[in-house]
This record gives structure tokens, C-alpha cells and sequence, in this order.
């Protein structure tokens, strides 16, 4: 009796080894970079956002006033929700996801588990906190923010 050799269809286990390494591969150089894109795209809206504050104080103090009035008086056009003002403390409130805050002529704009924090007075400021703490500096820098390592730093210049 001849046996007949059946012509079996699979993969071996060093095709599929190799197959898993370049995944493996793959992900290891992707991911990075889209995790940048991500902080990339939460800056640039804390950084319009920021900006919006520093043109509408800029507006307010060009019709002689001094950019202390809430910020439906200043003119700020984005849905707003969650809004708040304390006694003799800042105006809160979140609009697009994002948190801000108004006290005096200053406006802070941070995102939940966000590394950014941007301070706005006269210029603009980055905060970065977090373990991506050196790719938020990069970003900041790319977006032409002054870094800032102390939240308290004073924002009258």
C-alpha cells in the first residue's frame, strides 16, 4: 500500500514568529508617535483657547476697561458649561472639554489628565507636569510658549 501525502494548508511556527515580531516592531515605532499626535492636538486647542482669552482682555482693555468683567461680558463665543464664580475668587467654568479660569486680567486653560496647563496675562505660558513631561515642553515650544516651571509665577509683566 502507498501512503498519499495530504498537501496540508498552515502556517509554521516560525512564519508566525515572525509575523508577531513585526507587529511587535510596528507598534513599538507607531505608538509613540501617535501618542505626540494626541498632546499635539490637546495643546493647540489649550493653545487657541489661550489665545482667545489674550485677544478678548486685549479688546476689553481697548474699550476702556480693564478685563475684569466675567466671560460672557468679554465676549466668549464656545459653548460653556459647568460655570462657577467664587467670592473674591476666579471665574470657572469648562467649555469644550477643557477647564478655565478667570481671575482679573489672568485666564488659565488646563485639560483633565492633560500634561499642558497654559497661563495667559499679557504673553502666554506653558505649564507641563506628568511623565511626558519633555515631549509637552517640545510641543510647547513648537507653539512658540514660554516655559514656566512655577505655577506661581506672575503673569502681570
Amino acid at each position: 500500500m502507498k501512503k498519499e501525502k495530504k498537501n496540508k494548508k498552515a502556517f509554521t511556527l516560525i512564519e508566525l514568529l515572525v509575523v508577531v515580531l513585526i507587529i511587535g516592531i510596528l507598534s513599538a515605532v507607531a505608538l509613540p508617535q501617535y501618542r505626540k499626535a494626541v498632546l499635539k492636538s490637546q495643546a493647540i486647542q489649550l493653545w487657541t483657547f489661550a489665545r482667545h482669552f489674550r485677544d478678548l482682555c486685549q479688546l476689553d482693555k481697548l474699550a476702556g476697561n480693564n478685563c475684569s468683567g466675567t466671560i460672557q461680558q468679554l465676549g466668549w463665543d464656545y459653548e460653556i458649561s459647568d460655570y462657577s464664580v467664587s467670592q473674591g475668587g476666579p471665574e470657572t467654568w469648562v467649555s469644550a472639554g477643557y477647564t478655565m479660569q478667570h481671575y482679573s486680567n489672568n485666564y488659565t486653560v488646563y485639560g483633565k489628565n492633560s500634561p499642558f496647563y497654559f497661563f495667559v496675562g499679557s504673553k502666554i505660558y506653558c505649564v507641563t507636569s506628568g511623565p511626558e513631561k519633555t515631549l509637552a515642553e517640545q510641543i510647547c515650544k513648537s507653539l512658540g510658549g514660554k516655559k514656566v516651571t512655577d505655577t506661581t509665577y506672575s503673569l502681570s509683566d
